[in-house]
């Protein structure tokens, strides 16, 4: 058994090889992201650029494009999520149990991987926190998700329920009370299970109602802008410190409910509207489902640091900041890709997934039908 890729428990999105490619490539974004963050904002590689010198000025413009993309990872799992599991209220038992399981294998895995080589101290406490099905110390992503898989078939109830004015009401109020501006976190956050939820409802919209043809019409050209201008905002937001102090350019970043949002909907929509065919994608897509284990390695708070402060200054030191961050992100994605298909191998030999499959089955026996008015 793979584990199911975040966002896909549903065999429609299994029809649909363009949007696992996209799953893949969000989670490419994410790993890059957390590159330019752990490795060059926070790290010792270049977090400060004077702009002064033409060449550093280059550096800072690519490094920020790619950080205004980056950013744009997690809201596009949730809003696949949404999409594929709106129109049935359902718990799904076994992708809750299979994604908690695959987190536990390898939070407890890398663990004592390092403390038998030596790399770290064994400590009980920490054992356990590793073995909790939902993760207290690590992984906000998978805890968030898990609650919003909880809470995703009342979700769906209500999706099913609202006509469609009613339901662009209740995202407007959603978007009022969540994003960013003005309310902040008083609601919610980006890493909040309140955002998840609005994401859910909005690829939910999407799937239900369809793309609103201002939307459909102006995708490419909407990437463009919204990228543009979150570049521009971060830019000028350098520029204003620069002259008032002398502050040096840093890399900005925007958090998940903040503009990149809007950044993400535009390309969730670029891709559900144009579907990718062929056997290269075809091909791509049967990989999508080792993913989640892509985020579950590189995320590990053991092997962040290994991967960061170790590999990343060893790997090809000579090139430049962007390119060493697009290659190096590309590396470890495929050799997490490449793990993760051997556990899902050795899942396959232990008959793992026969187990979850009647546990899910007995758990869902005991579990109440939820019905939609007609």
């Amino acid at each position: 058994m793979s584990a199911p890729p975040i966002g896909n428990t549903d065999s429609k999105a299994k029809r649909q090889p363009g949007i696992e490619v996209l799953r893949m490539l969000a989670m490419y974004l994410i790993v890059l992201g957390h590159y330019l963050y752990n490795y060059v904002k926070t790290g010792d590689a270049l977090s400060t650029f004077d702009v002064a010198q033409p060449a550093q000025a280059i550096s800072y413009a690519l490094t920020e494009t790619m950080i205004v993309f980056t950013s744009t990872g997690v809201d596009l799992f949730v809003l696949i999520t949404g999409f594929f599991l709106v129109s049935r209220p359902v718990f799904r038992i076994k992708g809750m149990l299979s994604v908690a399981l695959t987190t536990i294998f390898y939070a407890v895995g890398v663990f004592v991987l390092f403390c038998l080589t030596g790399r770290h101290g064994f400590a009980l406490k920490e054992l356990l926190l590793n073995l909790s099905p939902i993760p207290v110390h690590q992984y906000w992503f998978v805890a968030k998700y898990l609650g919003l898989m909880l809470v995703a078939p009342f979700l769906s109830l209500l999706a099913l329920q609202l006509s469609r004015k009613g339901y662009q009401l209740l995202l407007l109020v959603l978007f009022v009370l969540f994003f960013e501006w003005p309310f902040g976190e008083l609601f919610g956050g980006g890493m909040s299970l309140n955002w998840f939820c609005f994401l859910f409802l909005v690829g939910g919209y999407l799937s239900r109602h369809g793309i609103p043809s201002w939307l459909s019409a102006h995708t490419g050209w909407g990437i463009v802008a919204v990228a543009a201008a979150i570049f521009a905002l971060h830019t000028a937001t350098n520029l204003l410190a620069w002259q008032k102090t002398g502050a040096p350019f840093v890399l900005k970043y925007d958090g998940n409910h903040s503009f990149t949002f809007f950044l993400a909907l535009f390309i969730f929509v670029l891709f559900v509207r144009n579907p990718l065919q062929g056997r290269t994608v075809e091909g791509l897509a049967r990989l999508a489902p080792y993913t989640f284990g892509v985020y579950l390695l590189h995320e590990h708070y053991l092997l962040k640091d290994v991967l960061w402060q170790h590999i990343a200054p060893a790997f090809l030191p000579t090139l430049p900041l962007f390119l060493h961050g697009i290659l190096l992100s590309l590396l470890i994605f495929c050799a997490a890709l490449f793990i993760d298909s051997l556990r899902a191998f050795l899942f396959r030999v232990l008959h793992i997934p026969a187990l979850l499959e009647t546990l899910s089955r007995r758990i869902n026996a005991r579990i109440p039908p939820l019905e939609t008015r007609t």
